[in-house]
């Protein structure tokens, strides 16, 4: 499986993983899996850690996430962290669905360093 969830008990935070390339349909599997966890473990903080992702989506495809999230019921006031890779072709396709994403109303950050991801996901 391209993903895997999981939790950070002491932090309330959901996770997924993602390696390689990932279908569309995977992409969905993966993020309604993430907005049922969040529910279970009423969880408001979720780390999505895509440095190993091969990203295969096209800017209309990021730029539709948004509306994708509010269809699973993926609430806006959930923190999201995309951790990514610092350096790659894709870099500025990151930054975009980053910003698509906080004009949808989503408090979604991108982070290149684990460590400020989880710090600002567990800041207050």
């Amino acid at each position: 499986m391209p993903y895997e969830t999981s939790y950070i008990d002491k932090d309330n935070v959901v996770c997924i993983t993602a390696r390689g390339r990932l279908t569309a349909e995977e992409y969905r599997r993966g993020s309604v899996e993430v907005v049922d966890m969040l529910k279970e473990r009423d969880s408001v903080r979720l780390l999505a850690d895509d440095r190993l992702l091969e990203n295969a989506a096209s800017i209309l495809d990021f730029y539709d996430l948004p509306r994708f999230f509010r269809e699973i019921g993926l609430p806006s006031r959930v923190k999201v962290a995309v951790l990514y890779r610092e350096s790659g072709p894709d870099r500025e396709d990151i930054q975009f669905f980053e910003t698509v994403c906080k004009n949808s109303g989503y408090n979604l950050t991108v982070f290149y360093s684990y460590g400020e991801a989880m710090g600002w996901l567990t800041s207050e």
